[in-house]
C-alpha cells in the first residue's frame, strides 16, 4: 500500500497529526480495519541559496552570469523559479529543477541597458508554494568601457565575424590578465 499526502501551499509551519485508517472492507483476512497516526512537519525552510558573484560589472547590453547554487534539503525534487528584480532591462525567469538532499548549480543570465550602479534581487521561489522563496541582493555595476567588452567576450558576446576570432583570443586574454595580476 503507498500514501501520497500533499500539503496545501499555503500552510502555516508547523507538525500536523494525520489519522490514517486502512478499511478492511469485507473482513476477509479477518484483521479487522487498521488505525494509526502519523506526524508531518511542514516548514518553509526547504532550501538554500547561494548566488556569486555578489558584485559584478558589465558593458551595456551585454550579458554577465550569476552561479546560482540550490541546496534542496527537502524530501522532494521541486521546481524553483529564479528571477531578477529591480533592473532597467528586461530579464526573464528561468525554471529550474532542484532534485532533493542535493545541491545543484545553474547560471542565470541578467543584463542592463542604462549606465549605472543597481543593487537588486535575485529571488528564487518554488513553483509549488509561494511561501518558499528567498532573495539574494547583488550588485550590478553597468557601464560603457573597452574593458567592459573584453569582459563581455568571455560571457559569450560575439563582436564580429568568425574570422576576428585571433582577435578574440587576444582581447580575452587581455581581460584574463588583468583581473588575476592587476586587481
Amino acid at each position: 500500500m503507498k500514501m501520497k499526502i500533499t500539503v496545501a501551499p499555503n500552510a502555516p509551519n508547523g507538525t500536523y497529526e494525520v489519522v490514517l485508517r486502512a478499511v478492511n472492507v469485507g473482513n476477509y483476512s479477518r484483521l479487522g480495519n487498521l488505525t494509526f497516526y502519523a506526524y508531518i512537519n511542514v516548514t518553509t525552510n526547504v532550501f538554500e541559496l547561494n548566488v556569486t558573484p555578489k558584485k559584478v560589472e558589465t558593458g551595456i547590453g551585454q550579458p554577465v552570469n550569476l552561479v546560482v547554487k540550490i541546496n534542496n534539503t527537502g524530501i522532494s525534487d521541486d521546481p524553483f523559479i529564479i528571477s531578477a528584480y529591480g533592473l532597467p532591462a528586461w530579464n526573464i525567469s528561468d525554471t529550474v529543477i532542484a532534485l532533493h538532499g542535493k545541491t545543484s548549480s545553474f547560471v542565470y543570465p541578467v543584463f542592463v541597458n542604462e549606465p549605472g550602479v543597481y543593487k537588486f534581487n535575485l529571488s528564487v521561489s518554488s513553483a509549488t508554494s509561494p511561501l518558499i522563496n528567498k532573495d539574494y541582493r547583488i550588485e550590478l555595476i553597468g557601464k560603457a568601457s573597452l574593458r567592459s567588452d573584453y569582459s563581455s567576450i568571455s560571457q559569450g558576446v560575439i563582436l564580429s565575424p568568425i574570422i576576428y576570432e585571433p582577435v578574440y583570443a587576444t582581447m580575452l586574454f587581455l581581460d584574463y590578465i588583468y583581473n588575476t595580476v592587476v586587481k
